[in-house]
């Protein structure tokens, strides 16, 4: 929670420490120039990600171990690269997480999440650990629709713009 960041932030400064969180994504060139591009759609209605890797690591390391490994160790990657694009804050969010049958994890592998942000843009995930065939990057597969139009992003390359007619 944020009153636990808080606390940390405290403790770090009063044990003359440096507390670090890494959200080295946002330096990317590539979604930076995704963020411009939604920046110029006006004012969002939404954003959609969709992240899908069958990733397969050693059995026994933690994250095979973990509850939800996808969105306590990946997706959380995305939600906050959601924020960075969109400018808007997380105000509530409905979520259901769950295992195909063939999965390898001890957790949920799979998830789907639509939130409700400030200024009401809705971001709708939809991603998968344990899905094989047409992956996405490690940073998804993005798309924005605003007023003026729409932007796209692979997660890899430039985003592409389509303007809505007459912009």
């Amino acid at each position: 929670t944020m009153d636990d960041a808080r606390e940390m932030v405290v403790a770090a400064e009063g044990a003359r420490r440096l507390l670090m969180v890494s959200q080295n994504r946002r330096y990317m060139p590539t979604l930076q120039a995704f963020r411009d591009a939604v920046a110029g759609l006006g004012t969002l209605a939404g954003v959609n990600c969709d992240f899908y890797i069958g990733h397969r690591v050693d059995p026994g390391r933690f994250v095979t171990a973990m509850e939800d490994p996808l969105l306590l160790d990946m997706a959380i990657h995305l939600f906050d690269a959601a924020r960075f694009v969109t400018g808007a804050e997380p105000v509530s969010v409905y979520c259901e997480s769950y295992s195909p049958p063939w999965d390898w994890y001890a957790g949920h592998s799979a998830a789907n999440a639509l939130f409700r942000m400030t200024g009401d843009v809705r971001l709708a995930f939809n991603g998968s650990w344990s899905f094989d065939g047409f992956p996405t990057s490690w940073t998804g597969r993005w798309r924005a629709f605003g007023e003026r139009g729409s932007a796209m992003w692979d997660g890899a390359r430039a985003p592409r713009v389509q303007a809505a007619p007459g912009v």
